[in-house]
């Protein structure tokens, strides 16, 4: 759900003004929110994604946010919301990850 919260954020920490920073974000969190429905998880309809792929994207996705500011020229103004959003969907891909494993090799 980090999805919506990434479409929302330009107008929730106020860089809604048109530029690279706001759809940048918007397009991320518009894909992640595809690659739920696509997931193969509770909350996914189409299921043709699997947990562990779906999590090494976030990973990708996050280190690409982090990034993101530098890529596109707006680090002076709007960096904070995508370092924050990136390294959460790092740590997220990672440590999910981590409690998979751990959740399987108990069974």
């Amino acid at each position: 759900m980090s999805g919506i919260l990434f479409v929302a954020s330009p107008w929730l920490f106020k860089y809604n003004n048109g530029t690279a920073a706001q759809w940048v974000i918007i397009i991320m969190g518009c894909l992640l929110l595809l690659m739920a429905i696509f997931t193969n998880y509770e909350a996914g309809v189409v299921k043709q994604i699997s947990i562990p792929t779906h999590l090494t994207l976030d990973v990708y996705t996050g280190a690409f946010l982090i990034i993101t500011p530098w890529l596109f020229g707006f680090s002076d103004s709007t960096r904070w919301p995508y370092l924050a959003f990136g390294l959460f969907e790092v740590f997220a891909g990672r440590l999910t990850k981590k409690f998979q494993d751990a959740r399987t090799s108990f069974s």
